[in-house]
């Protein structure tokens, strides 16, 4: 990620950083009642409103809102580059208390588009144009009812802008692959494992094993039923035969080595683990870049 100032995702940081060190814990699979919770009506009707921000001899991009469950309106933007007919799709989602025109996801946007992919980034739930000064505090409870709604809505939003791809003519929306960062992986671990039609999938300082670590801790039995419900390790391995990419920092402190790699674990193959030297904000650039871009080169057809 380009960005250095990439705010932390509070409940990871608290539950990560009690987990610092400690050996991780085999993940389980996830049971069928946390399945349900990411289920919804993909006959419900889309109801897009799109709007044309703007257009270059390279690209075009669009502002876009969309129906999801739970009487949610979605706002989105789909970038497509110019001269590609029907171009794969990769969702670039951003981390924690941030939104989908920062700059860490506009990075990407840019590069991705260049080669030939359309991008396509969202706002989660409580973030960017769906912010809601009185639920931001309540993501703050780990284990509360308020986090693991916002975060499974996010997946069902993921999931529904599947749906709004397959349905458009100007973009392959068979082809989908996903990158996540920080939040965005971990919500990107879950939608990957729930939702077979990503084709290939990167998370970028992303981690797992929070339920495990909380559990540890004087929490309730529903703060840990919660966290066992949004929990991206229980979700890893669902993403095989499809293949994953993880990128992490030895020294991240918000997302520790121990956590990242509870998560790898519990993916299945074909996956590989690039560390690198660096915490959770300064990924070196110019490798980022290229490792992503290889990934996608290889696994997301064009």
């Amino acid at each position: 990620m380009k960005n250095r100032s990439v705010l932390l995702w509070a409940v990871v940081l608290a539950v990560a950083g009690a987990a610092a060190g400690r050996a991780a814990e085999a993940p389980a699979a996830p049971q069928v009642s946390a399945l349900a919770f990411y289920g919804y009506d993909s006959g419900l009707p889309l109801e897009v409103e799109q709007k044309e921000l703007q257009r270059t001899d390279a690209l075009v991009q669009y502002h876009l809102w969309y129906a999801s469950a739970h009487d949610q309106r979605v706002p989105a933007l789909l970038t497509i580059p110019l001269g590609v007919e029907r171009p794969p799709v990769v969702f670039v989602q951003h981390g924690y208390g941030d939104k989908k025109e920062v700059d860490y996801v506009q990075w990407p946007t840019a590069f991705l588009v260049k080669r030939g992919y359309a991008v396509m980034s969202l706002d989660a739930q409580y973030h960017g144009e769906r912010a809601r000064e009185s639920r931001q505090q309540a993501l703050f409870n780990p284990g509360s009812s308020a986090m693991r709604d916002a975060f499974v809505q996010t997946v069902i939003d993921l999931r529904r802008a599947v749906d709004l791809l397959r349905a458009r003519e100007d973009v392959d929306g068979s082809g989908v692959g996903y990158l996540g960062m920080s939040m965005g992986a971990m919500l990107g671990a879950v939608f990957c494992g729930v939702d077979d039609r990503p084709q290939a999938v990167c998370l970028v300082v992303g981690g797992g094993g929070l339920a495990s670590r909380l559990a540890q801790g004087q929490v309730s039995a529903t703060a840990r039923e919660n966290l066992q419900i949004i929990d991206p390790v229980h979700y890893a391995g669902l993403i095989s035969p499809r293949p994953l990419l993880m990128i992490n920092g030895r020294q991240d402190q918000t997302i520790p080595p121990a956590n990242a790699q509870a998560l790898f674990d519990g993916a299945r193959e074909p996956k590989r683990i690039i560390w690198y030297e660096g915490g959770h904000t300064n990924p070196p650039p110019d490798k980022t870049e290229e490792w992503i871009a290889e990934f996608f080169a290889a696994h997301l057809k064009k």
